[in-house]
Formats: structure tokens, sequence, C-alpha cells
């Protein structure tokens, strides 16, 4: 909690996290039953219920798609991601 906001989780009966609410009443759901990354999707939506973003991870294939761009998502040799890149013109996105 920090200056008077909380941050809540929701799992289900698996243990497995399925929403975060922020503070402002935006959510993130993880729909796949395992944490998003690097298994299934995410959907952040506004406090009215609007759908402001999603995230759709691709483990077999080491990619992920955020909104509608595709990214390539590099390993390291503990099988840690360590390196995102735009597919698009192979840009450094994040390490």
């Amino acid at each position: 909690m920090v200056s008077g906001q909380t941050t809540s989780f929701v799992y289900d009966g698996d243990g497995n996290l399925v929403k975060k609410i922020n503070p402002g009443g935006s959510k993130t759901l993880y729909v796949g039953g395992i944490y998003s990354f690097p298994f299934g999707d995410e959907v952040d939506k506004s406090s009215t219920g609007t759908v402001t973003g999603t995230k759709t991870y691709y483990p077999a294939a080491g990619a992920m798609r955020v909104g509608s761009t595709l990214y390539d998502v590099l390993k390291d040799h503990l099988g840690s991601a360590s390196v995102v890149t735009d597919t698009s013109d192979r840009n450094w996105v994040a390490s």
C-alpha cells in the first residue's frame, strides 16, 4: 500500500493469478490460468470496463503480441526472457 492506495490480486482455486485490480479501478485479466508471461493472455480494462490493451504470449514461438505489434522474445541459457525485439525491423525494445 502506497499513499493509501491498494492493488488487489484475485486467484483461482488452484492458486493461479486471474485478475489484478489497480487503485484507480482499472484491471488486468490473466487468461490461460497461469500468470501472464510466458503463457496465456493479458487484457487491460479501465474502471468502466473498456478494454485498453491486450498482450498475447506465444511461448512455443518465442513471441508476444501487444495490440497489433508482434515482438520476438529471446531467451537466455536458463529459458528466461532476456531481450525483446520488434519483428518488423528487429530493433531492441527491452533487455
